[in-house]
């Protein structure tokens, strides 16, 4: 059995085969980097949440407006009416990419993905400037001090190299893993 800090898995996303894979197959890195935009997105709250459901959205409107690395995706945000006609923060790099590429492997309308770099007034994102933005962002995550403290003392376990999400507060998520 391995355990390794949530800064462990943070910092093994950013691997030599993710940096090679933005290179060789962008559309394919951009599967992986909408999952990291959501991991880069629960380690932004205060306090740290990986559990609660239903969030995942606000989560990445957030992120986007409170890491500088981020900052400049603000122009996917959006603020629309619930059906109650109260304020709903959207975010369409969270729903058209993120949504889009895990849940149908394709980037809903309005999205545009690049092997390079963003052109975002006309919604392009580049695979390697998105990558170096990320990047940019865990690093920020980790030298917050609000954030620190958890993510270097929160553990992840894992067998045979597949890491679960099971942290120390006896939480788990099923069919959730990090290999």
């Amino acid at each position: 059995m391995i355990t390794k800090t949530i800064e462990e898995v943070g910092d093994s996303l950013f691997c030599n085969e993710l940096e090679d894979l933005v290179k060789k197959n962008p559309f394919m890195a951009f599967v992986i980097m909408s999952a990291i935009l959501e991991f880069i997105a629960k380690c932004n709250k205060k306090p740290v949440d990986f559990f609660s459901s239903g969030h995942s959205q606000i989560d990445c409107y957030e992120a986007i407006n409170n890491i500088n690395a981020l900052n400049k995706y603000s122009i996917f945000n959006k603020t629309t009416k619930d059906s109650k006609g109260k304020d709903k923060n959207n975010n369409d790099l969270y729903e058209k990419l993120r949504c889009g590429m895990l849940h149908s492997f394709f980037p809903k309308g309005g999205i545009i993905l690049s092997s390079s770099t963003n052109d975002l007034s006309k919604k392009i994102v580049g695979a390697h400037e998105f990558y170096c933005d990320l990047q940019k962002a865990w690093n920020e995550i980790k030298n917050d001090s609000d954030t620190r403290s958890y993510i270097t003392s929160e553990s992840i376990l894992g067998i045979d190299g597949v890491l679960s999400s099971h942290t120390s507060t006896n939480k788990t998520v099923s069919s959730s893993s990090i290999v």
